[in-house]
């Protein structure tokens, strides 16, 4: 997705089993988005929807920040397949083996 916007726009317009929400976006940014999603699922009580946060930032309070706004998880670029594999398995409910996602 190009922007916060159109991140919201799609959210709104579908269901996801999983989000992959980069914090750093044009227009709205990341942390906005997160919150109006949050928002969105209490207030239309919404089905929460995983939020797995990618960020270059590796500040601590910005990912206490995204923990507290309602991120799932906050993984720092660049990311690692099997980091990544085994947070989407673990939001998803899957049974991961690491060994699969080094092939």
């Amino acid at each position: 997705m190009s922007s916060g916007e159109e991140a919201l726009s799609r959210y709104s317009a579908g269901e996801y089993e999983l989000i992959l929400l980069d914090l750093h976006m044009p227009g709205i940014g990341g942390m906005e988005v997160l919150r109006s999603i949050r928002r969105s699922e209490e207030t239309l009580g919404w089905t929460r929807v995983p939020i797995l946060v990618l960020t270059a930032d590796v500040i601590a309070s910005t990912r206490e920040a995204c923990l507290k706004n309602g991120a799932e998880i906050v993984l720092n670029k660049p990311i690692r397949l099997p980091e990544m594999a085994a947070a989407m398995a673990e939001h998803l409910g899957l049974d991961f083996q690491p060994q699969a996602a080094m092939r």
